[in-house]
């Protein structure tokens, strides 16, 4: 169309009516109405993928051309029905998508749009040999569920019976498919499918002329707990971007109605959006009021930095910023302060923070004023010096991106074992052992002795954990003794060169350690209180680590300018320091001396 009727008041939006056409016909034509977000109508959504091919199909609109994309008119051609009207609420269709303005507008209005519709239908596309298996696997599997003993369905009784526990479970084949078909597809990685599916009433998942509904999938996860189905933990993992989503949807249906954005931020972080500021913008939906409002004639930078500044002063605490979030370079590149994540891009190691943060390194309870101000997108924050980073190691380059598990897991689908992934374990364990000092190490030819006897080397290991259990949760006293035990019989096999990755497997401090320097951390050494410490890949020697106060965690800066009590510097990432997580700096104000950091 060449140009689409303004809609006649800020709170209407329109509806597409789709035509009814013979099977075999290729003539796709429709128009559309306009009503009011209030009204009562009867209507279904629409998510997918816009493509990247351009809008190279056209459709017919009150007997105008629409341009649209071929991924769209896919499926039109499967959703229209033979007899009948289909009314759908479609965003390349329903929002005049060149008018800046208009979609300004209309965003908010779909959070309404979604809860209000009766169906949301997620096209995944075309029907595949990958779909097919997947949507059988299903077929098959739910057809097996019967009432579980006590009326209620079962993933354990039920699902997986006892006598055979793994008859349901899918073949590697299967896998793969579920694998294509739930975690790849594009349609799980945009970031607006996460408020879509949350909010709608109902979900099918459309692939050709197949459905699923989204119901079985949350029959099982109802069921399941992670401490009696083990068994079924890896088969969750297949479709890790899907039940995540399945969870928040879950977690808003039972609980609050709304979340946190920063909660949001940090569970979306595997969506993204072609527009970097649909980011924010596709998620305000299920936040509290924000008073953040969309505006896409805002530059990204400006959406960033403003969503990054509203977080911290409404929180009234710095943790926001203390996640490893991106990439300095790219800050750089849009133009952000150090302090500002870029919020289109990949956050590391942040699962920990899912629901809350477990350290309180900079949490005063003596004050309870704010230490911080923003001033021309400069954060001035009141902090503790803690120490500066001397000799640092070299940074573990086996994997990128992604932790250590779905790694294990995808790669042992694939070769159909688990040989190559322990090769690629077995290389990163090599490299952090040799990253670590020889004086925070303990003697090989004595580690029996010691494993029973002495704390001397706990927080080297705690160290390397970031005291973490393989929960996420902070280490227990009761954890310590068999941590303290894994970690020295660690040190053993990697003096003598023995396969760490022998005997009885990954222990859990393997499986910590691997998740932790999977995202490149590095190990530093302080020059002051000589403290072996974890830094982010982009620290560098003379960089120093402070705790800001309201901080969660040690943050480590690079000095720009500035002597004594002011000093102007650049946010480099966070750290772990051991002995200094709790609220220490504050306390022993002494030994660590206040400073005020104005962070560009």
């Amino acid at each position: 169309m060449e140009e689409y009727r303004s809609l006649a008041k800020p709170s209407h939006f329109r509806l597409f009516y789709l035509d009814p056409e013979p099977l075999d016909s290729q003539c796709i034509s429709g128009r559309l109405v306009e009503y009011d977000i209030d009204d009562s109508l009867d209507y279904e959504c629409l998510s997918y993928v816009w493509g990247t091919g351009g809008k190279n199909a056209s459709i017919s609109i009150d007997r105008d051309v629409l341009h649209i994309t071929d991924s769209l008119r896919s499926a039109l051609v499967h959703l229209r029905k033979t007899d009948d009207i289909r009314i759908i609420w479609i965003d390349q269709i329903c929002i005049d998508q060149e008018n800046l303005a208009e979609r300004s507008q209309q965003v908010p209005h779909m959070k309404r749009i979604y809860e209000r519709a009766q169906h949301d239908l997620v096209w995944l596309g075309e029907s595949t040999y990958a779909s097919t298996v997947a949507f059988d696997w299903f077929d098959v599997t739910f057809e097996a569920i019967r009432p579980g003993s006590k009326g209620k369905f079962s993933v354990t009784t039920d699902l997986l019976p006892v006598d055979s526990p793994d008859k349901h479970l899918p073949t590697t084949t299967q896998q793969l498919a579920l694998r294509e078909v739930f975690s790849f597809n594009p349609v799980w990685q945009r970031i607006w499918i996460v408020q879509e599916i949350i909010l709608a009433k109902e979900v099918s998942l459309l692939s050709g002329n197949r459905a699923l509904p989204l119901l079985s999938l949350e029959l099982i996860l109802k069921s399941a707990s992670r401490q009696a189905e083990e068994r079924i933990v890896q088969f969750f993992h297949i479709i890790y971007r899907l039940i995540s989503i399945i969870d928040l949807r879950r977690q808003y249906n039972a609980s609050s109605p709304e979340f946190s954005l920063t909660h949001l931020l940090v569970r979306s972080q595997h969506q993204k959006a072609t527009d970097p500021r649909d980011n924010i913008y596709g998620l305000l939906g299920l936040t509290h009021n924000l008073g953040i409002v969309p505006d896409y004639e805002k530059s990204v930078s400006t959406v960033f930095y403003e969503t990054t500044a509203f977080i911290i002063k409404q929180d009234k605490t710095l943790e926001f910023i203390c996640f490893d979030q991106s990439e300095p370079q790219q800050q750089e590149r849009l133009g952000l302060p150090s302090w500002v994540p870029d919020l289109s891009t990949y956050w590391r190691n942040t699962r920990e923070y899912e629901h809350h943060p477990i350290f309180t390194a900079g949490t005063d309870s003596r004050r309870n004023d704010i230490p911080f101000s923003i001033i021309d997108q400069v954060l001035i924050a009141q902090g503790y010096l803690i120490d500066t980073i001397e000799p640092i190691s070299p940074t573990p380059t086996v994997f990128e991106h992604y932790d250590a598990s779905p790694i294990i897991q995808f790669i042992s689908i694939i070769v159909g074992s688990r040989d190559y992934a322990r090769q690629l374990m077995e290389k990163l364990q090599d490299l952090v052992f040799r990253m670590i000092p020889d004086r925070f190490k303990p003697d090989s030819s004595n580690v029996d002795a010691e494993a029973s006897t002495t704390t001397q080397y706990d927080t080297t290991w705690r160290t390397l954990m970031r005291d973490r259990g393989i929960s996420g949760e902070r280490i227990t006293d009761q954890e310590i003794p068999h941590l303290r035990i894994q970690f020295l019989e660690w040190c053993k096999k990697m003096s003598s060169g023995v396969d760490p990755l022998l005997g009885p497997g990954e222990t859990d401090f393997m499986r910590v350690l691997e998740s932790v320097f999977v995202f490149r951390s590095r190990i530093a050494v302080t020059r002051r209180l000589q403290m072996m410490v974890l830094v982010p890949k982009d620290a560098d020697v003379e960089d120093e680590i402070c705790v800001l106060r309201t901080a969660d965690v040690p943050l480590v800066m690079r000095k720009i300018s500035g002597d004594g009590d002011v000093v102007t510097c650049k946010r480099i990432g966070p750290a772990y320091v051991h002995g200094i997580m709790d609220g220490e700096a504050w306390r022993q104000e002494d030994m660590y001396p206040m400073r005020t950091y104005r962070i560009v």
